[in-house]
Protein backbone atom coordinates (compact mmCIF):
# COMPACT_ATOMS: atom_id res chain seq x y z
CA UNK A 1 0.00 0.00 0.00
CA UNK A 2 1.84 3.37 -1.08
CA UNK A 3 1.60 6.33 1.29
CA UNK A 4 1.72 9.28 -0.95
CA UNK A 5 2.82 12.13 1.47
CA UNK A 6 0.47 14.79 1.46
CA UNK A 7 0.04 14.19 -2.30
CA UNK A 8 3.08 15.50 -3.40
CA UNK A 9 5.17 12.23 -3.68
CA UNK A 10 7.66 13.09 -6.86
CA UNK A 11 6.97 10.86 -9.39
CA UNK A 12 10.24 8.12 -10.00
CA UNK A 13 10.77 5.45 -12.53
CA UNK A 14 10.82 2.33 -10.96
CA UNK A 15 14.52 0.59 -11.56
CA UNK A 16 15.62 -2.70 -11.41
CA UNK A 17 14.09 -6.10 -12.22
CA UNK A 18 12.14 -6.91 -15.36
CA UNK A 19 8.69 -7.61 -13.76
CA UNK A 20 5.92 -8.04 -17.06
CA UNK A 21 4.01 -4.73 -17.53
CA UNK A 22 0.36 -5.51 -16.88
CA UNK A 23 -2.56 -3.64 -18.18
CA UNK A 24 -2.95 -0.42 -15.59
CA UNK A 25 -5.80 -0.01 -14.41
CA UNK A 26 -7.28 3.16 -12.90
CA UNK A 27 -10.39 2.81 -10.54
CA UNK A 28 -12.22 5.79 -9.08
CA UNK A 29 -14.23 5.27 -6.44
CA UNK A 30 -18.13 5.02 -6.95
CA UNK A 31 -19.73 8.13 -5.81
CA UNK A 32 -22.69 6.17 -4.13
CA UNK A 33 -20.27 5.14 -1.41
CA UNK A 34 -18.12 8.47 -1.45
CA UNK A 35 -19.66 11.82 -0.48
CA UNK A 36 -18.00 15.28 -1.56
CA UNK A 37 -14.50 15.62 -0.20
CA UNK A 38 -15.19 18.48 2.97
CA UNK A 39 -11.61 18.46 3.71
CA UNK A 40 -10.44 19.90 0.32
CA UNK A 41 -12.18 23.34 -0.35
CA UNK A 42 -10.23 24.18 -3.64
CA UNK A 43 -11.04 22.66 -6.24
CA UNK A 44 -8.05 23.31 -8.56
CA UNK A 45 -6.20 21.57 -5.36
CA UNK A 46 -8.03 18.29 -6.04
CA UNK A 47 -7.82 18.08 -9.93
CA UNK A 48 -3.98 18.83 -9.18
CA UNK A 49 -4.04 15.95 -6.62
CA UNK A 50 -5.53 13.82 -9.11
CA UNK A 51 -2.97 14.18 -11.68
CA UNK A 52 -0.64 13.56 -9.16
CA UNK A 53 -2.23 10.30 -8.45
CA UNK A 54 -2.51 9.58 -11.92
CA UNK A 55 1.08 10.03 -12.81
CA UNK A 56 2.46 8.21 -10.23
CA UNK A 57 -0.24 5.24 -11.38
CA UNK A 58 1.83 5.48 -14.47
CA UNK A 59 4.70 4.99 -12.94
CA UNK A 60 4.16 2.02 -11.01
CA UNK A 61 2.34 0.53 -13.97
CA UNK A 62 5.59 -1.46 -14.30
CA UNK A 63 4.78 -3.08 -11.52
CA UNK A 64 1.73 -4.21 -11.85
CA UNK A 65 -2.46 -2.72 -11.53
CA UNK A 66 -2.59 0.41 -9.61
CA UNK A 67 -5.80 1.81 -7.96
CA UNK A 68 -5.74 5.42 -6.92
CA UNK A 69 -7.44 6.11 -4.16
CA UNK A 70 -8.58 9.91 -3.84
CA UNK A 71 -12.21 10.10 -3.46
CA UNK A 72 -12.51 8.98 -0.36
CA UNK A 73 -14.30 10.81 2.53
CA UNK A 74 -11.41 11.98 4.75
CA UNK A 75 -11.38 13.76 8.29
CA UNK A 76 -9.37 15.44 10.63
CA UNK A 77 -8.86 12.60 12.26
CA UNK A 78 -7.74 10.48 9.24
CA UNK A 79 -4.69 12.75 8.63
CA UNK A 80 -2.92 12.01 12.09
CA UNK A 81 0.37 9.93 11.80
CA UNK A 82 0.24 6.41 10.56
CA UNK A 83 0.20 3.32 12.98
CA UNK A 84 1.67 0.12 12.38
CA UNK A 85 -1.28 -2.45 11.36
CA UNK A 86 -2.29 -5.95 10.94
CA UNK A 87 -4.58 -7.89 9.19
CA UNK A 88 -7.78 -7.84 11.64
CA UNK A 89 -9.94 -5.86 10.59
CA UNK A 90 -12.89 -3.87 12.26
CA UNK A 91 -16.48 -4.65 10.28
CA UNK A 92 -17.92 -1.89 11.04
CA UNK A 93 -15.25 0.20 9.64
CA UNK A 94 -15.52 -1.16 6.17
CA UNK A 95 -19.38 -0.36 5.53
CA UNK A 96 -20.23 0.87 1.69
CA UNK A 97 -16.64 -0.72 0.97
CA UNK A 98 -17.71 -3.61 -1.18
CA UNK A 99 -17.68 -2.55 -4.19
CA UNK A 100 -14.28 -1.23 -3.90
CA UNK A 101 -13.30 -4.81 -2.48
CA UNK A 102 -14.68 -6.52 -5.40
CA UNK A 103 -12.59 -3.57 -7.93
CA UNK A 104 -9.55 -5.18 -5.87
CA UNK A 105 -10.53 -9.18 -6.00
CA UNK A 106 -10.89 -8.71 -10.08
CA UNK A 107 -7.23 -7.87 -10.02
CA UNK A 108 -6.19 -10.53 -7.73
CA UNK A 109 -7.87 -13.63 -9.39
CA UNK A 110 -7.09 -12.32 -12.87
CA UNK A 111 -4.97 -13.94 -15.27
CA UNK A 112 -2.32 -12.32 -17.74
CA UNK A 113 -4.23 -12.20 -21.32
CA UNK A 114 -1.67 -14.11 -22.95
CA UNK A 115 -2.56 -17.34 -20.35
CA UNK A 116 1.08 -17.54 -18.89
CA UNK A 117 1.13 -16.20 -15.08
CA UNK A 118 4.19 -14.59 -13.67
CA UNK A 119 5.63 -16.18 -10.63
CA UNK A 120 3.95 -13.36 -8.86
CA UNK A 121 2.15 -9.92 -9.97
CA UNK A 122 1.74 -6.60 -7.88
CA UNK A 123 -0.88 -4.40 -7.31
CA UNK A 124 -0.33 -0.68 -5.76
CA UNK A 125 -3.02 0.92 -3.97
CA UNK A 126 -2.24 4.64 -4.57
CA UNK A 127 -3.70 7.30 -1.92
CA UNK A 128 -2.84 10.13 0.44
CA UNK A 129 -2.24 8.98 3.26
CA UNK A 130 -4.96 8.26 5.93
CA UNK A 131 -7.93 8.16 3.52
CA UNK A 132 -8.34 4.06 4.62
CA UNK A 133 -6.28 2.21 2.05
CA UNK A 134 -5.09 -0.08 4.86
CA UNK A 135 -8.66 -0.58 5.99
CA UNK A 136 -9.33 -1.57 2.35
CA UNK A 137 -6.75 -4.16 1.94
CA UNK A 138 -7.46 -5.81 5.41
CA UNK A 139 -11.44 -6.29 4.40
CA UNK A 140 -10.01 -7.94 0.98
CA UNK A 141 -7.06 -9.63 3.55
CA UNK A 142 -10.12 -11.08 5.47
CA UNK A 143 -11.96 -12.02 2.94
CA UNK A 144 -13.15 -15.89 2.38
CA UNK A 145 -12.66 -16.11 -1.31
CA UNK A 146 -8.63 -14.99 -0.49
CA UNK A 147 -8.53 -17.59 1.92
CA UNK A 148 -9.72 -20.46 -0.73
CA UNK A 149 -7.61 -19.03 -3.70
CA UNK A 150 -4.36 -18.69 -1.58
CA UNK A 151 -2.27 -21.30 -0.34
CA UNK A 152 -0.15 -18.64 2.26
CA UNK A 153 -1.52 -15.13 3.54
CA UNK A 154 1.10 -12.52 4.69
CA UNK A 155 0.96 -9.17 6.41
CA UNK A 156 3.88 -7.65 6.78
CA UNK A 157 4.51 -3.14 8.13
CA UNK A 158 7.03 -1.85 5.85
CA UNK A 159 9.08 1.10 7.56
CA UNK A 160 9.98 4.18 4.84
CA UNK A 161 13.59 3.11 4.61
CA UNK A 162 12.53 -0.58 2.97
CA UNK A 163 15.51 -2.16 4.91
CA UNK A 164 15.73 -5.48 3.13
CA UNK A 165 16.87 -7.35 5.72
CA UNK A 166 13.99 -6.16 7.95
CA UNK A 167 11.29 -6.78 4.98
CA UNK A 168 12.68 -10.47 4.84
CA UNK A 169 12.53 -10.81 8.83
CA UNK A 170 9.31 -9.67 9.26
CA UNK A 171 8.18 -12.09 5.85
CA UNK A 172 10.04 -15.36 7.53
CA UNK A 173 8.55 -14.26 10.83
CA UNK A 174 4.72 -14.67 9.58
CA UNK A 175 5.39 -17.31 7.71
CA UNK A 176 7.27 -19.91 10.43
CA UNK A 177 5.83 -17.62 13.46
CA UNK A 178 9.32 -17.42 15.30
CA UNK A 179 11.11 -14.46 15.04
CA UNK A 180 14.51 -15.30 13.20
CA UNK A 181 17.18 -13.34 15.20
CA UNK A 182 20.81 -14.00 14.32
CA UNK A 183 20.20 -14.92 10.75
CA UNK A 184 22.50 -13.39 8.03
CA UNK A 185 21.25 -12.45 4.95
CA UNK A 186 22.25 -15.84 2.75
CA UNK A 187 20.32 -17.88 5.78
CA UNK A 188 17.17 -15.59 5.50
CA UNK A 189 16.79 -15.06 1.45
CA UNK A 190 17.03 -19.29 1.45
CA UNK A 191 14.80 -19.79 4.29
CA UNK A 192 12.28 -17.46 2.89
CA UNK A 193 12.12 -19.17 -0.53
CA UNK A 194 11.99 -22.13 0.87
CA UNK A 195 8.87 -21.46 2.66
CA UNK A 196 7.28 -19.88 -0.38
CA UNK A 197 8.10 -22.31 -2.90
CA UNK A 198 5.80 -24.16 -5.02
CA UNK A 199 2.97 -21.89 -2.83
CA UNK A 200 0.44 -19.34 -4.19
CA UNK A 201 0.99 -16.63 -1.51
CA UNK A 202 -0.70 -13.31 -1.12
CA UNK A 203 1.53 -10.63 0.84
CA UNK A 204 0.46 -7.34 1.39
CA UNK A 205 3.21 -4.62 2.31
CA UNK A 206 1.65 -1.58 4.23
CA UNK A 207 2.67 1.58 4.64
CA UNK A 208 5.32 1.85 1.85
CA UNK A 209 6.45 5.20 0.84
CA UNK A 210 6.99 6.29 -2.72
CA UNK A 211 10.97 7.41 -2.29
CA UNK A 212 14.33 6.39 -4.13
CA UNK A 213 15.02 3.50 -1.23
CA UNK A 214 11.74 1.57 -2.24
CA UNK A 215 13.09 1.93 -5.98
CA UNK A 216 16.41 0.81 -5.22
CA UNK A 217 15.56 -2.17 -2.63
CA UNK A 218 13.17 -3.24 -4.73
CA UNK A 219 14.43 -5.71 -7.10
CA UNK A 220 16.57 -7.13 -4.07
CA UNK A 221 13.24 -8.52 -2.40
CA UNK A 222 11.83 -9.23 -5.92
CA UNK A 223 14.59 -12.05 -6.63
CA UNK A 224 13.42 -13.99 -3.41
CA UNK A 225 9.74 -13.80 -4.07
CA UNK A 226 10.39 -15.29 -7.64
CA UNK A 227 9.86 -18.63 -5.81
CA UNK A 228 6.32 -18.95 -5.24
CA UNK A 229 3.64 -20.70 -6.86
CA UNK A 230 2.05 -18.32 -10.33
CA UNK A 231 -0.58 -16.34 -9.75
CA UNK A 232 1.05 -15.05 -5.99
CA UNK A 233 0.25 -11.78 -5.60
Amino acid sequence: LLDVKAARAKRQRLMGGRSKVIEQVQLFFSASSNPVISIFRDGLEIRAIRNELDSIARDHAQFGNTLSMLSVTMSQKSLAPSLETGSLVLKEEVIGRDQDRDNIMRMLFDSTSNGVQEPFEVIFIVGIGGIGKSTLAQYVYNDERVRIRFDVCLWVWATQDFEIREMLEKILESLTGGRPDGYGMDLLQSRVQKQIYGKKYFLVLDNLWDNQILHSNWANLRQVLMFGAPGSR
